[in-house]
């Protein structure tokens, strides 16, 4: 590739045009940092005539095409695109960070080129290159002044401007959250927007050539999904800095899901995707919270505990539900991961629960998450007696073991052995190829969950926090890196250095 035109390494302009709606239906959908009209003007403009393409604009088709592809399944990308999927991801990384590098990506001042790279970060957000570039990112908004007012950009720039500052924040808090440690001084160089938020309108209300604001009314657009993140993140700012100033100890939920009803959610439509997600976010982070709240807060006995039990299931669903759409599925990999303590807490009582709907709708969930997740441990975490992953597995087979023999004593071994989730033989399979000792101990959740170790009043402001990434905490439960809390509706929320 290195010396390769990078005119030559477009796709055809039939596949530029497909690549390009995939994009703006599954990840711009979410982040809405480009404006659709007039970026699709601009490459029916130029996909036919790539030599006149300014190189900025060629950097921003290069990382288009590439977040479109990771979007796209093995059998999707062979049957519109007649190629391997791995081989065109490694094709477009390669040739959309050549194309930042030509259009100056290290001194642009931009727009293109910044959103080029936004997006090329946002393709891979698991990689350990996604901090650098986070960052990488912020710096260069801020040398364009993107997080103030500018006096001489045109109404709809301006627009633009909001919404990118507003996602770099986002995204740069989401790297300092996955991948900087805890006890890191990074991890309190957040940079907090004071700009205003993007307005509540659809692109169709935006144009280059307009000389008055949009007219806002309470109403649910095509921002309601980004919207609702920078909305919890400005509230849970503002939650911790009266905590700080007034030592405030509880997190009132109850007013963010006011808000986020009364200004959004009563105004959206279930069958418009991005209305459906923004719903699922919400009543995802409204159980986390009442599940974490009444996990602290009831006392021990059996009614409240399967009201707690039954609340941890519940939030595992809604997880379960904020991934069920067509949008780019690496983005939600950052902005809806399962939550860990839900799943945890889940399989330490289903050592004890061994019957009933909940716990058959328990154990479909828990299947589903190592179906996923097995992978992606191994990849993380090494492997040892003392691994995260060693602690999780013997959880989840002893767990099993509970239930199987309820299976046996009613419906007999053969049923039992059918019943059998995969990821439990997959599970065993593994501890055995790495030579692991299954140990019988009852004590196998505790390196995981200590219930003891668990405060004995209410939760404060910071344990609530974090599940809207509102900064770092120190007493964050489980310290691994792609598992966190869903409503990373992410604020930025100090002023300091950044990495």
């Amino acid at each position: 590739m290195p010396g390769s035109s990078l005119v030559e390494l477009h796709p055809e302009p039939r596949h530029i045009f497909r690549l390009w709606q995939i994009f703006a239906e599954r990840t711009n959908a979410i982040i809405r940092i480009l404006h659709t009209p007039s970026v699709q003007q601009r490459i029916l403009d130029v996909s036919w005539n790539l030599q006149a393409c300014m190189p900025s604009f060629q950097a921003l088709l290069f990382a288009i095409y590439l977040a479109a592809i990771t979007t796209m399944s093995t059998t999707e990308c062979l049957t519109h695109l007649g190629e391997d999927r791995l081989v065109l991801i490694q094709r477009y990384r390669a040739s959309a960070w050549q194309a930042l590098l030509a259009a100056g990506l290290l001194e642009t001042r931009d727009l293109d080129t910044l959103q080029a790279l936004v997006i090329f970060v946002s393709s891979d957000p698991k990689s350990d290159a996604f901090t650098t570039l986070s960052a990488l990112s912020v710096r260069l908004a801020l040398k364009m002044s993107l997080d103030r007012e500018s006096k001489t950009a045109s109404i709809f720039e301006q627009e633009m401007r909001v919404r990118l500052w507003w996602y770099i924040c986002t995204q740069d808090v989401m790297a300092l959250y996955f991948f900087v440690p805890r006890d890191s001084a990074m991890t309190d160089a957040i940079i907090t927007p004071t700009i205003r938020l993007p307005h509540n309108v659809n692109d169709a209300e935006l144009h280059p050539d307009m000389v008055k604001p949009p007219v806002e009314y309470p109403r649910a657009t095509e921002m309601i999904y980004a919207l609702m993140r920078y909305e919890g993140a400005t509230f849970g700012h503002q939650m911790r800095q009266k905590q700080k100033q007034a030592g405030m100890k509880y997190f009132p939920f109850e007013e963010l899901e006011q808000l986020f009803e009364k200004k959004y959610l009563c105004h959206a439509d279930a069958r418009i995707p991005v209305h459906a997600a923004a719903q699922a976010m919400a009543r995802y982070a409204m159980a986390g919270i009442r599940y974490r709240l009444s996990h602290f807060d009831m006392p021990k006995g059996s009614k409240s505990e399967d009201s707690i039990f039954n609340q941890a299931v519940g939030v595992l669903e809604l997880d379960r539900a904020c991934g069920d759409n067509h949008f780019a599925k690496q983005l939600l990999w950052h902005n809806n991961p399962t939550d860990l303590d839900a799943v945890i807490y889940t399989l330490s009582k289903l050592r004890q629960r061994t019957s009933g709907e909940r716990v058959v709708k328990a154990w479909e969930l828990v299947a589903l998450f190592w179906d996923e997740h097995i992978e992606p441990f191994l990849d993380n975490e090494p492997v040892d007696q003392d691994s995260f992953f060693a602690g999780l597995a013997d959880l989840t087979l002893e767990a099993w073991r509970e239930r199987k023999k309820q299976l046996v004593e009613t419906q007999g071994q053969a049923m039992a052995e059918q019943m059998t989730p995969f990821c439990i033989h997959q599970l065993r399979q593994i501890r055995r190829t790495k030579s692991f000792e299954l140990q019988q101990r009852p004590d196998a959740a505790s390196l995981l969950f200590d219930e003891t170790s668990l405060p004995s009043q209410g939760l404060n402001v910071d344990d609530l926090t974090d599940m809207f990434h509102f900064g770092n905490s120190n007493d964050f439960l489980f310290d691994f890196g792609f598992w966190g809390d869903f409503s990373q509706m992410s604020g930025p929320n100090s002023q300091g250095p950044l990495p």
